[in-house]
């Protein structure tokens, strides 16, 4: 296939692909749709732009290594293939997704409650397993998420996703101003989960709202200027019927300024709007989770480097140089999230330290035996039994535990009284 848009660059000629037409352009590559002979299916092809140069073509392979890592989760677009063209441009081959951008969908009309929270908790199973595998997406917004050929959303678009805990002066630092946290605009943080938790939450507003949360209808919506509002932490009251106060104070949570008072991760947020939905009596929608093996990658560190230049609305790259790091790899099948009992709390959030529950168990082990021990000895006075008819044997606490507790086992927990036999009457053998 070959054809030309001055535009959008020189579409490839791969052969056993039959060029249709252009779908959509990023920072350093196009997207084109075509028909695959064998299979015979619609795909889509990503090439790098010529005029990027060998910059590109490294990126383009990054983000198939990137995209293999999580592209079996149902909620990640798939990734078919990659190799290199004939004009020695790198490509990657995806599922082709009829509907390509979200956000023009909702500028028309948002998207119902219903369908917004079922959206956003599958999204956030997709960053949750690239997040354990050791990378953050870092733009994550509408126009990044599609529908595939069966109406399930995808997270597409891994570009500019990066190590956890990679200084963004070393790296590709990119990122989309209306949905970006202020640090990582400011480039004042090293990479982290906690970047893409924001904006899950600034997209979920976005889908509710139709608009991003920072942009002004009418007014400046420059990129310096939305980066100004989004440092001041004001996130508005998603003001529509239907949807609950606690999912303005969710998405205001996932938006807090400082990184730590967000949900500690993506599967967090998830199982928040997982509460809601029960909440509105609604199907829950299943988070697909899945155990994966360490990383061995940077720790999750919140760390302050110097910070970085403001960049635009769209999503671009800041070339820094990058160092390669180890890259994991998920070997375990996909199981979904247990969506029963969860109130929005991840254990790895609990704060009571481990020795409490064992101490709360032993304490109500003494009290329920001293309970015991108190309603068979009369609460440590003497017990007659048989009175006026033979002799009369009298059973203390030191006595019956004397007769029940093994070997050693005695118990001196009764008055001074209570231990002798009342004046004039034997003390029963044992």
């Amino acid at each position: 296939m070959s054809d030309r848009d001055e535009h959008v660059g020189v579409a490839p000629m791969l052969p056993g692909y039959q060029w249709i037409r252009h779908l959509r352009s990023g920072g350093f590559a196009d997207v084109y749709l075509c028909r695959q002979e064998m299979p015979s299916r619609d795909v889509a092809v990503k090439i790098a732009r010529l005029d990027r140069g060998a910059e590109a073509q490294g990126d383009i392979a990054r983000e198939a290594d990137v995209m293999a890592l999580v592209s079996g989760h149902p909620a990640v677009v798939q990734l078919y293939g990659a190799g290199t063209a004939q004009d020695g441009r790198s490509f990657l081959v995806m599922e082709y997704c009829p509907v390509a951008n979200i956000m023009d969908q909702v500028r028309q009309k948002p998207m119902s409650t219903d369908r917004a929270l079922s959206m956003i908790i599958r999204m956030c199973g997709g960053a949750e397993m690239l997040h354990r595998v050791g990378f953050v997406h870092r733009d994550i917004k509408p126009s990044n998420i599609m529908v595939n050929a069966y109406g399930s959303p995808v997270l597409t678009d891994f570009g500019v996703a990066e190590h956890v805990g990679t200084d963004p002066r070393s790296g590709r630092d990119g990122f989309s101003v209306m949905w970006a946290p202020p640090e990582q605009i400011a480039g004042t943080a090293r990479i982290h989960p906690t970047q893409d938790v924001w904006a899950l939450g600034a997209t979920l507003w976005t889908l509710l709202m139709g608009r991003p949360p920072f942009e002004v209808p009418d007014g400046d919506n420059t990129a310096r200027a939305v980066a100004q509002r989004a440092a001041s932490g004001r996130v508005s009251r998603i003001d529509r019927p239907g949807v609950p106060d606690a999912v303005t104070a969710i998405v205001r949570r996932a938006m807090s300024l400082d990184p730590e008072e967000r949900f500690g991760s993506a599967a967090a947020l998830g199982y928040a709007l997982q509460t809601v939905e029960r909440d509105m009596h609604r199907p829950v929608t299943e988070m697909k989770l899945s155990v994966v093996a360490p990383t061995g990658g940077p720790p999750l560190a919140l760390s302050i480097p110097t910070p970085a230049l403001l960049d635009s609305e769209r999503t671009r790259t800041r070339r820094r140089g990058f160092s390669e790091g180890e890259q994991a790899s998920s070997n375990e099948a996909w199981s979904g999230n247990s969506t029963t009992n969860r109130r929005g709390v991840v254990d790895s959030e609990s704060k009571r330290p481990a020795w409490v529950i064992p101490v709360l168990v032993v304490v109500g082990v003494l009290a329920t035996a001293a309970l015991v021990v108190a309603m068979l000895t009369g609460g440590g006075h003497s017990v007659r039994l048989g009175a006026g008819e033979g002799p009369s044997v009298e059973a203390t606490t030191e006595q019956w535990v004397d007769r029940t507790a093994c070997g050693d086992a005695r118990l001196s927990a009764t008055t001074g009284g209570s231990r002798s036999t009342r004046a004039g009457e034997s003390r029963p053998k044992r």
